[in-house]
């Protein structure tokens, strides 16, 4: 999982309209705050998102601050930067289709 982060049931969780769901998860942070730069995966999340679906100088932007914190060339196209809760059960210590740890 991410560093500083694990996933972890969340109990009494509702829909607006006052239903009930089960079986939710979340990234809940450790036991302390540590500043450091997101992980390879995430940064690329977070920039693929935003050059999809923002102004190409605000995702320029955005690169250039990743690269000062050693985020380097991250390719849209060449990496698959998926969300933790859809990689494989063998990249994710959480595998959705099991529904457990």
């Amino acid at each position: 999982t991410e560093p500083g982060y694990q996933l972890v049931p969340i109990e009494n969780v509702f829909t607006y309209d006052g239903k009930r769901l089960d079986g939710v998860v979340a990234y809940m942070m450790r036991e302390r705050l540590q500043m450091q730069a997101p992980s390879r995966r995430y940064a690329g999340l977070v920039y693929c998102q935003a050059f999809a679906s923002l102004s190409v100088a605000y995702a320029e932007q955005l690169s250039c601050e990743l690269g000062q914190l050693g985020i380097h060339d991250l390719s849209c196209e060449d990496e698959s930067f998926l969300p933790l809760a859809v990689l494989p059960s063998s990249e994710s210590s959480y595998s959705i289709r099991a529904g457990h740890w």
